[in-house]
């Protein structure tokens, strides 16, 4: 058998003479925990200008200290770092009613939230379900980003290579730094930045317990949910001198929307024959595949749990150990139901309309119209645990060290089940006329005879199941030692250090188990209609009548429908298949994945099967920090290293030979074909049934390694105590997602309908990962200028450039194969390297409060940020459900790029009030190269948002408040097609949550 993978033939040729002092040696042999890198890096510094850098402000506790506070906090850690970073503390995401840390952080400047969630799930890369929180997280328009908690590694089991941003809640936060220009004593990983969530410490602060809590209420859901944290803080000095520190944190919230959406289809051309809509025969217009509506309900439970033990033997010595756990169980149920016409399609009819300079629809009318309705159950189930401990070590005013450990371990499971039933099997359908154009689409039904209402006129059609079983665990170790010169030197100080990790991860994917139950328009078996019980198990009880209240706020009138009830389905599909297992009628159909569905054994319904892969990594740095106090470039000081790291893969997998298959239900083996069709007819089909064989599989265990050496350069000059100037010049990796690194490969045979032809277009297919991938690679370029002045007030803009190489994207091509003697050409699309582009742009900031007004209004302020972003060149990423006949169109702009966008804030806080009226917009941006199920391009339409907060201190001791989000009710609206062409998809409308809060503090 043969793999066919696409290995990198670029190798780096550079190779760096590297020394780490014995010192080293002696780090790690005292380790009995660690000190994460962010307290290193801090104790690093020198005693004069890099020593504002090194010391970590308090970290703010979990009540609100005033919105000027916050602001000052994140000022300050600008101002003092000696990298471009940016930060929001915990009264910056306590003080909106952002959910997550994604929804907080696109409050920082140059950052973008993705709201179409994770592009590498279905879910996420389907542009009919939006989540009903922010997912994604983009630094300057790049999706490249390393996410971190306390400075160590977040190994998810749900995304593999980052964090889950929407999966942590922001009540454990102390604050996030965005670091946009790391040093070289920064882990690797992260060409857009870093983003470090931390969390607090005991000896950060004075004995305190905090209790918080929030109802918050979805006004299209109608229901409320409640959110509650406590943190209880202490510490102790025994009677030899040791200081001990104890935090406990625990987390628990319920939140939940309901999205209303109508949406239409991708996107095709055709020829008017003859004179329509006030075109003349000859013209090209635009036409949908579809259209529809749904409305989606989502639950999500967060529960996180942190525990901190710091240990302070003496001013020299500090021990922290911290375990976090953070579960998180989204669930969701859709209603949706799918217009065709009365063919089964979206085909030209003449009393469409068209509009616009491309000639999109915009009115129609359909007669007999094809209905199907399904009932969908999601259930997600994620854990992450980790745990680390540290030691921070000053064993004399020069030298510091500190060894680090870390160990997480994830696991995420995916349960997905649908069932779909029609109506008016028999004609007498409803007449459906539709007008597309228009912020609100409208849908107007008359039935012709067979009563919507009446469950006896719906027929059971299919069921579809998707599984997803996957964990995840790493353990990274780290040391470092840093030197700190004498005051008057121009090297401040010189650090050194090691890091090794070890990483698991086991991904098992089923695809999408679709199957017929009692019959279809098109045929297929003997209907069963939803008032029968054939099997005399209560299959009617499976049915509900929904009748789609209050859709989209009332302002759009679509019918209601009888559908598959939830409890048929959230059970778990052996639970549903007692059930529909009865509409079949002996011919067979859709039935469960039995246990061994991830095992990708012949003919088990499997598109990626069980996937094991594992990456190790070896790095080491050194890195001078340095400064000067006057002479010929004045004050100033920076730092200059570099990084190294060598990078070790393995995928184990295999190539999977599934059973061949045809535009229809009658394929056949290669002997009955030649019986009834004579042997040249069916010669394809030989060829075919020959080259597959007994169907089995073949195991892959592929291998890969590379080193890569990354310098950095960051400074930073003073042009008065008020006025910064920054430079910074850096290389910075990005590694290949677990989803493309996979071994698993699958060829596929498809035929038409007749079972033995070929098929037009993808006759053979290759699909799968590339374990031999290398990392994305970007030398980034940026400066910035700052001015402080005032009380929390600033002035700030930073430009940059990044020049990608090495971009990871499928690859359409050819190949030839050959086995048991057959040879066959076969349209392969996997991710492969290649590509150059860059991407350019600028961010402006401005932080001012009105002191000198008089009065109360001397409590006003105002804090605002745009960003501008521009791409060239380049290639997007792949999608894991892309198939060969779908290669990604040309001239696309960069993924989640928008070009522009911006955060505007009125702050008031004064008396005891602290309020914000907050505006977050982003400009068109393409959300998906190629969206799942449309297999088209998905675009994003500019988004604002409004939200607000109004906080009052009731004493000094309790606060009490309000909080909103998306006050004006924005919609989401989503395009598909290519850059050329690409027409309105879907209308969406979701929940404003208002949230009534009280926070403590003793």
């Amino acid at each position: 058998m043969h793999e066919v993978f696409v290995r990198s033939t670029r190798r780096s040729t550079r190779k760096i003479g590297f020394l780490v002092t014995s010192s080293l040696v002696m780090a790690a042999s005292l380790a009995a925990g660690t000190a994460h890198a962010q307290e290193a890096a801090k104790a690093a510094a020198d005693a004069t200008a890099d020593k504002a850098a090194a010391e970590e402000p308090n970290v703010p506790s979990i009540i609100v200290t005033g919105i000027r506070g916050s602001l000052s906090n994140a000022l300050n850690t600008k101002r003092n770092s000696q990298v471009i970073v940016d930060s929001i503390s915990a009264q910056d995401i306590g003080a909106l009613p952002d959910r997550t840390v994604s929804e907080a952080l696109q409050r920082v400047p140059g950052i973008t939230i993705q709201r179409t969630g994770d592009v590498n799930t279905l879910e996420g890369s389907d542009p009919g379900r939006v989540p009903a929180e922010g997912g994604g997280v983009f630094i300057r328009g790049l999706s490249w980003t390393r996410s971190e908690i306390n400075g160590h590694d977040v190994f998810s089991a749900n995304s593999g290579r980052g964090l889950s941003f929407e999966d942590v809640s922001p009540d454990l936060m102390g604050a996030v730094d965005v670091y946009k220009t790391p040093s070289a004593d920064m882990v690797e990983g992260g060409i857009a930045g870093i983003v470090d969530l931390r969390t607090r410490k005991p000896l950060d602060s004075k004995n305190f317990i905090a209790v918080s809590g929030d109802w918050n209420y979805a006004d299209k859901r109608k229901e409320g949910f409640f959110s509650g944290n406590a943190v209880i803080s202490h510490r102790w000095d025994t009677p030899g001198g040791t200081e001990i520190g104890l935090q406990l944190s625990a987390s628990t919230g319920k939140t939940g929307n309901r999205t209303d959406a109508v949406q239409t289809g991708s996107i095709s051309t055709t020829t008017l024959t003859s004179a329509q809509s006030g075109l003349p025969a000859g013209t090209t217009v635009a036409l949908p595949s579809g259209l529809g509506y749904r409305s989606v309900e989502w639950t999500q439970v967060r529960h996180s749990y942190d525990a901190v033990l710091q240990v302070k033997p003496s001013s020299s010595l500090l021990f922290t150990f911290e375990g976090m756990i953070a579960k998180v169980t989204p669930r969701d149920t859709e209603n949706a139901v799918q217009i065709n016409d009365q063919y089964g399609g979206f085909n030209l009819d003449p009393s469409f309309t068209f509009t616009g300079p491309n000639h999109t629809l915009a009115t129609g009318t359909l007669t007999n119209a094809q209905l199907v309705y399904d009932t969908r159950v999601g259930q997600q189930d994620k854990v992450t645990r980790e745990f680390y401990g540290s030691m921070f070590w000053t064993p004399t005013d020069h030298l510091t060290v500190s060894v680090d450990v870390d160990h997480v371990n994830s696991h995420a499971s995916v349960y997905s089940m649908t069932a779909f039933d029609g109506f008016g099997l028999n004609g007498n359908r409803p007449t459906v006329a539709f007008d597309l154009t228009g912020k609100t689409p409208s849908l107007k039904f008359t039935e012709n005879g067979l009563s919507l209402s009446d469950p006896a006129n719906y027929f059971w059609y299919a069921a579809m199941q998707h599984n997803e079983n996957n964990r995840a665990s790493s353990w990274a170790e780290r040391a470092d030692v840093t030197y700190t010169l004498d005051e008057g030197s121009f090297f401040k100080a010189f650090k050194v250090g090691l890091r090794n990790t070890a990483k698991d991860l086991v991904t098992q994917s089923t695809n999408y188990n679709w199957g017929l139950l009692s019959t279809a328009y098109w045929g297929g078996g003997t209907p069963v209609y939803l008032n029968q019980d054939p099997g005399n198990v209560g299959l009617p009880g499976q049915t509900s009548q929904l009748k789609f209240g209050s859709f989209m706020g009332g302002n759009v009138s679509v019918p209601g429908g009888w559908f598959p009830s939830v409890g048929l389905l959230d059970k778990g599909a052996a639970n549903a298949y007692k059930y529909l297992v009865t509409t079949q009628g002996g011919n067979g159909g859709w039935s469960p994945l039995t246990d061994d569905a991830f095992n990708g054994s012949a003919g088990s319904n499997n598109a990626y099967g069980t996937n094991t892969q594992t990456e190790k990594t070896l790095a080491g740095y050194a890195m001078a920090r340095f400064g000067d106090e006057g002479g010929l470039l004045g004050r100033f000081d920076g730092n200059i290293g570099v990084r190294v790291i060598r990078t070790r893969t393995t995928a184990v997998g295999a190539i999977f030979l599934p059973t061949l298959s045809s535009g229809s239900s009658n394929s056949q083996t290669a002997s009955n074909c030649i019986a009834q069709h004579g042997a040249d007819a069916c010669a394809a089909l030989v060829a075919a049934a020959t080259f597959v064989g007994d169907g089995s599989k073949t195991p892959v265990d592929a291998r890969n390694s590379y080193t890569d050496v990354l310098p950095t350069f960051n400074s930073r000059f003073y042009l008065n105590d008020k006025t910064i100037l920054r430079f910074a010049v850096g290389k910075a990796i990005y590694r290949p997602s677990f989803t493309d690194l996979q071994a698993n490969q699958t060829y596929n045979f498809s035929f038409q309908t007749d079972g033995y032809t070929p098929a037009v277009t993808a006759p053979r297919t290759l699909t799968g990962g590339n374990p031999y991938l290398k990392p994305i690679r970007a030398w980034n370029f940026d400066a910035s200028f700052e001015y402080y002045f005032g009380k929390a007030n600033a002035v700030t803009f930073a430009a940059f450039y990044k020049d990608v190489t090495n971009y990871i994207s499928p690859q359409a091509s050819t190949v030839t194969l050959t086995r048991n003697g057959v040879t066959q050409d076969f349209q392969v699309n996997i991710p492969v390297n290649g590509g150059h582009g860059t991407i350019k742009g600028f961010e402006a900031g401005y932080t001012m409060f009105f002191d000198s007004l008089p009065g109360a209004l001397s409590g006003l302020g105002f804090n605002g940020n745009y960003t501008f972003i521009q791409s060239t060149g380049g290639r997007n990423p792949s999608n894991p459900q892309l198939s060969p006949g779908s290669l990604l169109p040309g001239n696309l702009p960069m993924q989640g790029l928008s070009k522009h966008s911006f955060n505007a804030a009125l702050l008031y806080e004064k008396y005891g009030v602290s309020a914000r009226l907050a505006y977050n917009w982003r400009s068109e941006y393409l959300a998906n190269a190629n969206g799942a199920n449309v297999n088209q391009p998905v675009w994003n339409e500019a988004y604002g948002q409004l939200d607000g907060s109004f906080i009052v201190d009731v004493n000094s001791h309790l606060k009490v408040g309000v909080q909103a989000q998306n006050l004006l009710k924005a919609k989401t609206y989503i395009d598909v097609g290519p850059a050329s062409l690409h027409p309105r998809y879907a209308w969406e409308e979701t929940d404003r949550h208002v949230a009534f809060l009280v926070r403590a503090k003793f």
